[in-house]
């Protein structure tokens, strides 16, 4: 049976690990600060009605808010998706079963800085744990995170927040690679708005490319959208031959590609990328210039993955992950007849955080991945 002490303290426990006020959790429950110091000093309780209020405000059961035992999961982990906008928590017992989920904004440390970064981690992480207690393990890939300077500042903070659970942060790429059946010896080639290929052994993970649009020129949306615009630019002037792409842009642009030559200069590198798909378009059409496009950048990529496997015991499976993808049917024309087994993960690059954060503990139940699977559609549906 509970007491008023006991359910105080988990009222104010919850509160402060949402990082809300008294007078911020009052405003949700339409009631005065002086009630949730009251309740939360022992000197009265909720009634029924709002015992359920919050519960739900406070984001766990009312049975866990008594301080009533849950049902024993087993050993309780987090995963970490760490992008440059977005961030995925996921919150699973270690047979696979997704508990709880959360997204917020970006944590690349190049991107927002690294104390914006820790403090977006921890706010997700909290919203986890004030859920369940006694995480066992934390994995965290996140982008920038490959540079070791920003790897060993994130660690530090969160093996300083959160004593006594097993913790690791690597790049994002590890995300990837875990999704798939095959992380212990492969090659991953990223081809999003920037590119780099990965070489990983059971020792090794080493990067090729992925050196910035300055000084880049893989298979990358952002190299292939400059491509079209340069051929595009060549036939308004009449210095290169014509191309679909020259109209197909403009009615992108709204008007003559010199005309819109500000505002392609104005856009975020993200923005330009996103023009590769008239690329790829053009490429569906037969059209010559967006063909050698393609081509050139696929030749790139086959020569990084020439160089990462002859360098390293990689083997010949390579995973093909980022939004280029989304063209795989244009991607695996274009790779065709390379010697290489070519793979695109088909579960998310969270799963393989999880999935890494389960190895930390040891090998994962056989069921593992299928419930994953299960109970994170469940989770994530509409």
């Amino acid at each position: 049976m509970h007491t008023p002490d006991r359910l105080g303290e988990n009222i104010r426990h919850f509160r402060k690990a949402l990082g809300l006020t008294q007078s911020e959790l009052a405003q949700k429950l339409y009631l005065t600060p002086q009630n949730i110091s009251k309740w939360e000093n022992g000197l009265s309780s909720p009634d029924v009605s709002n015992l359920c209020l919050l519960a739900e405000a406070l984001g766990v059961s009312v049975d866990r808010l008594l301080g009533a035992q849950s049902p024993d999961k087993g050993k309780l982990m987090i995963g970490i998706d760490g992008g440059g906008t977005k961030t995925e928590f996921v919150l699973f017992d270690e047979n696979g079963h997704v508990l709880a989920r959360e997204k917020l904004s970006g944590t690349n440390p190049n991107v927002y800085g690294i104390e914006a970064a820790k403090t977006t981690l921890k706010q997700g992480i909290d919203a986890l744990t004030v859920r369940e207690n006694g995480i066992s393990a934390i994995f965290a890939g996140i982008a920038g995170c490959g540079v070791e300077s920003n790897r060993r500042a994130v660690l530090s903070f969160l093996k300083k927040a959160y004593p006594g659970v097993r913790i690791e942060v690597r790049n994002d790429a590890y995300n990837v690679i875990y999704s798939t059946p095959y992380f212990e010896r492969c090659v991953m080639a990223i081809m999003g708005t920037g590119s780099s290929v990965f070489a990983k052994t059971p020792t090794e993970f080493v990067r090729f490319g992925g050196w910035g649009y300055l000084f880049d020129d893989g298979f990358s949306g952002f190299a292939i959208a400059r491509d079209g615009i340069m051929e595009a630019l060549a036939a308004e002037d009449r210095l290169g031959p014509p191309t679909t792409l020259l109209p197909m842009l403009q009615a992108e642009l709204g008007g003559g590609i010199f005309d819109n030559i500000t505002k392609l200069y104005a856009l975020p590198m993200e923005k330009i990328a996103a023009l590769a798909k008239t690329v790829f378009d053009a490429y569906r059409k037969g059209d010559g210039i967006a063909r050698r496009i393609l081509r050139i950048r696929a030749d790139i990529l086959m020569q990084t993955l020439d160089s990462a496997t002859t360098l390293y015991d990689t083997g010949n499976r390579v995973i093909l992950a980022g939004g280029l993808t989304r063209d795989r049917d244009i991607v695996m024309e274009l790779l065709q007849g390379s010697g290489y087994e070519f793979i695109i993960p088909t579960l998310p690059p969270i799963f393989g955080a999880c999935h890494y954060a389960a190895r930390m503990l040891g090998e994962p139940a056989q069921t593992f991945e299928k419930n994953f699977e299960s109970t994170y559609a469940e989770i994530t549906k509409e």
